[in-house]
């Protein structure tokens, strides 16, 4: 079915409405002629044709010159406001601002909206007389502001003095330190190992943070003194950070740089056995053996008790050939 025209005739031989209502408003919604609903405005009732049978509904033009036939539901419920235009042109908008710009819109959008009537904060903002000087009003302007003092990075707007409004002499760039280094996979383990110990929203929060795991303040408060650290201790793009010590913090002591493999052995979850003096979880010792996984499992009990005694006898049992 067609979606806009561009005369009432089109629709009518369209066979989209079955027939028209001239000069009768709307009983169930209040609506007339000449109501404007967005960029539309309401001309004709008519009856849409639809498989559910027949649904009131207006004729409108919009704006832009096209016509619709819209419900009068949808009409009285602020759920059309234009033929499509206005969401065309939204996309548009967005699609003016590069890569560059996308931080620089979304700060201007936050403080252009705190200082109207209805902000969530108003009483923090509007109600304290707080506004936005004339020049900022356009983006361009604010965005040459921005320019040279951050890139790529998402910021906010901060006011030097609060009794005063937003403005270029009172304004300054805030950047969250999360932020600062997210764009590197080395600042990413950074934020991801704080957020870990101290962000009780997070999915993995119970097994660190709630456990009683923190980072040591070396390491939290300083991303440079964390990078110092793992550029000195053989950090590379294959490795991850991991903890010695299951049960201890993030601190240069307790930590390493080690691949997805020595992680996985290293868990709280793993199984260990003591083979030829030295300690190894199960998978360790089948490698070094030559044996499956499955063939020490199907003893774990045996195995946590008398691991060394059952994996020494079944070496033996090798060298014997049988």
């Amino acid at each position: 079915m067609k979606k806009t025209f561009s005369s009432i005739d089109d629709i009518l031989r369209s066979q989209q409405v079955s027939s028209i209502d001239d000069g009768k408003p709307s009983k169930k919604y209040s609506i007339k002629g000449g109501d404007s609903f967005g960029r539309l405005t309401a001309i004709k009732r008519v009856y849409e044709v639809a498989k559910s049978g027949r649904n009131a509904a207006w004729i409108c033009k919009c704006e832009c010159g096209n016509y619709k036939v819209v419900r009068e539901s949808n009409l009285a419920a602020g759920m059309t406001n234009s033929c499509g235009c206005l969401l065309k042109d939204i996309d548009e908008e967005r699609r003016v601002y590069d890569k560059d710009s996308a931080a620089a819109v979304c700060a201007w959008k936050n403080m252009i909206n705190r200082c109207k009537p209805n902000y969530v904060q108003s009483e923090n903002y509007y109600k304290k007389g707080i506004t936005v000087c004339s020049e900022w009003e356009c983006f361009d302007v604010f965005n040459s502001w921005v320019d040279g003092r951050n890139k790529n990075r998402k910021f906010s707007v901060t006011r030097k003095n609060k009794e005063l409004g937003f403005f270029p002499q009172n304004c300054s760039i805030k950047i969250r330190q999360q932020d600062k280094y997210s764009t590197t996979r080395l600042g990413r383990i950074w934020n991801n190992m704080n957020a870990r110990c101290y962000n009780k929203n997070i999915k993995n929060y119970a097994l660190y943070g709630g456990r009683g795991v923190s980072v040591c303040s070396e390491w939290k408060d300083s991303f440079r003194e964390f990078e110092k650290w793992a550029v000195a201790n053989g950090y590379s793009k294959n490795l991850s950070i991991d903890r010695i010590d299951t049960n201890g913090d993030y601190s240069p002591l307790n930590c390493r740089w080690a691949t997805l493999e020595t992680q996985s052995n290293n868990t709280r979850k793993s199984i260990r056995v003591l083979y030829r003096d030295n300690t190894y979880t199960v998978k360790e010792v089948a490698r070094i053996i030559g044996i499956s996984c499955a063939r020490i499992r199907s003893s774990k009990k045996a195995m946590m008790d008398y691991g060394y005694e059952i994996i020494r006898k079944y070496e033996e049992k090798q060298q014997c050939g049988r």
